[in-house]
């Protein structure tokens, strides 16, 4: 391998962790989705959650031949990150033993009550993910005030600690909250009292700006679910998915976000979105673009049925 193809390799993992503690958790809110959900490609038509929590399951063998890999490494004195991280995923139970676990969890997500569409034949609903952020997100909340949609707001609870004014800025004009975490953990091979206390913790963080609001909603980082849908429901939190996954975690141009958004939906689709993980100002502008283009197709913009009563 040349000098300048490990410089390169090098600065790419410097900047995909340049913003994560020791413990591997994220510590900047425009850092928090380096990593699209599991399956998520460009979307030319609608993605949903479960689908591509299926794509994740068909990739078990992969997974299993690189922790070897991995292994391997480990056994020979490799010290590199990623290393790190597979044997740390391995010592959580990522064995062959940890993958029979999780076959069986991802059988029973399967027979939870994910929501991932809403009641309406041109009815839609929009979600955003990864905030508080502190610029994007009030730009955000500016464009849905003036077209006067409301939307499903996922946070995480470290960054709903820091920006609490935000927090409430996103309730005061009338938006539903939803619990994303506490740090953006993959919760795929946690146990069932680890996620009770992640969805907990981020739940208090959340409520601390706004205790008299209801959290009534969850969505599972990058769509891994694990067994998180039985712990929310038990929490008195409705899993929610999508329906169709827009793919901004990478900003490909305002345009094709636009472009994604209007001919990607189907009708009842919840859409993923972002307000955080990133710079996500091409977010804002697409959505600024098509609400009033899905607007004269005659769609309407929506929230679901079971909502609270703001």
């Amino acid at each position: 391998m040349s000098t300048d193809t490990t410089q390169r390799g090098e600065r790419r993992s410097e900047t995909r962790h340049r913003n994560r503690d020791a413990k591997g958790r994220y510590t900047d809110e425009r850092d928090t989705n380096q990593r699209e959900p599991p399956g998520a490609t460009t979307p030319t038509s609608a993605t949903s959650s479960s689908a591509a929590t299926r794509a994740a399951a068909t990739g078990k063998r992969r997974n299993r031949e690189r922790g070897n890999r991995a292994l391997r490494t480990a056994k020979q004195g490799g010290t590199s990150e990623r290393g790190t991280r597979k044997r740390g995923r391995r010592e959580r139970g990522r064995g062959e033993r940890g993958n029979e676990e999780r076959d069986d969890t991802e059988g029973e997500r399967r027979g939870m009550d994910v929501m991932e569409t809403v009641p309406g034949d041109r009815a839609v609903c929009l979600t955003f993910d990864d905030g508080p952020n502190p610029v994007d997100t009030p730009r955000l909340l500016e464009v849905l005030r003036r077209h006067e949609v409301r939307a499903i707001f996922f946070l995480l609870g470290q960054f709903a600690l820091k920006y609490p004014d935000i927090v409430q800025a996103i309730a005061a004009d009338g938006h539903l909250l939803g619990n994303h975490g506490m740090h953006h953990d993959d919760l795929t091979d946690w146990p069932e009292d680890r996620i009770e206390a992640d969805l907990r913790e981020a739940t208090e963080a959340i409520a601390s700006a706004v205790p008299d609001r209801p959290i009534a909603y969850f969505r599972a980082p990058y769509g891994q679910w694990g067994r998180s849908p039985k712990v929310a429901a038990a929490l008195g939190m409705r899993p929610v998915g999508w329906r169709l996954a827009v793919g901004d975690w990478r900003p490909p141009g305002t345009d094709v976000l636009v472009e994604r958004i209007t001919t990607g939906i189907t009708p009842g689709a919840i859409v993923l979105l972002h307000d955080g993980g990133g710079d996500r100002h091409q977010t804002v502008a697409a959505v600024d673009a098509a609400i009033p283009l899905l607007r004269a197709e005659g769609w309407t913009f929506t929230l679901p049925a079971d909502g609270p009563t703001q």
